[in-house]
C-alpha cells in the first residue's frame, strides 16, 4: 500500500519525483544484477538484463495493483504463477514454462 500512496502522491506531488525515481531505480538495479549474475554462470539466457528487469517489474506492480484492488482474475496464486511464469520464459526459455 505504500507504494500505491508514493505513485499517487509522487504524480501531483513534484517534490516527491525524486524518491519515487531513486526507489524504483535500486529495484531495477537489484533484478538487473540477479540476472547478469545468473547470465555469468550461465544460467539464463542473454536478455537485456536492464529491460528485463524494468518489464518484470512493472509487470509485478500491475500484478500487486489488480490484487489489492480484489480483482477476480489476479488472486495471490495467479500473481505467483503469472510473474515466475514470464520470468522463467524470458530467462530460461519458452521451454522452461512447459
Amino acid at each position: 500500500m505504500v507504494w500505491l500512496q508514493l505513485w499517487s502522491e509522487a504524480s501531483v506531488q513534484e517534490r516527491l519525483q525524486p524518491l519515487n525515481e531513486a526507489h524504483y531505480r535500486s529495484w531495477i538495479d537489484l533484478v538487473e544484477g540477479v540476472v547478469r549474475d545468473g547470465q555469468e554462470r550461465g544460467a539464463f539466457l542473454p536478455v537485456d538484463a536492464r529491460a528485463f528487469a524494468i518489464r518484470f517489474l512493472t509487470m509485478m506492480d500491475g500484478l500487486v495493483i489488480q490484487c489489492t484492488m480484489r480483482s477476480s482474475d489476479v488472486d495471490a496464486g495467479r500473481f505467483g504463477t503469472l510473474l515466475l511464469g514470464f520470468a522463467r520464459e524470458q530467462l530460461l526459455g519458452p521451454e522452461a514454462t512447459a
